[in-house]
């Protein structure tokens, strides 16, 4: 769904289904965001999230990411910062 809004907006996107697929992408790709779930099989979003996240501190880059989630708790919150 969020490829046909981004299309219809004139953007693109591309979709990977697991985390380590997405750490993939990121080292072969750039991009202005990533939408990335925090439940996917083989790496999920949370791991992926700290693999980017000392990756920018080596680089000294920064990854616009949004995590998206269907947690609800406070403590998933302060997991995905």
């Amino acid at each position: 769904m969020a490829i046909m809004v981004l299309d219809s907006l004139g953007h693109s996107g591309f979709v990977v289904d697991d985390g380590q697929k997405a750490l993939s992408c990121l080292a072969q790709r750039q991009f202005d965001l990533v939408l990335m779930d925090v439940m996917m099989p083989v790496m999920d979003g949370l791991q992926a999230l700290a693999a980017i996240h000392k990756k920018e501190q080596q680089f000294g880059t920064r990854q616009a990411i949004v995590m998206v989630s269907s947690h609800a708790e406070p403590r998933d919150k302060i997991r995905s910062m």
